[in-house]
């Protein structure tokens, strides 16, 4: 996640953009990040999808897990 709040998707809209991927190319969305406000945020998106589109790895990987994901990965937002 990022340090700047203005930076900072609100999760109904990241949820949105989530859900038209997943029902439009059958894509997943894939939260990664650390701490407790990004466990908090993930939180809110999964809450706000309306797809079981969400994979959530916040606080439960370290970046260099991450290196194959990021090598497959179609889109990044």
């Amino acid at each position: 996640g990022s340090t700047w709040v203005s930076r900072i998707w609100m999760p109904e809209r990241c949820a949105a953009v989530a859900d038209e991927a997943f029902q439009k190319w059958g894509m997943y969305s894939v939260l990664v990040g650390g701490g407790a406000r990004d466990a908090r945020l993930a939180e809110d998106v999964e809450k706000s999808v309306k797809t079981p589109c969400i994979i959530n790895l916040v606080n439960k990987t370290v970046l260099r897990d991450l290196v194959p994901l990021f090598e497959t990965v179609q889109v990044a937002y």
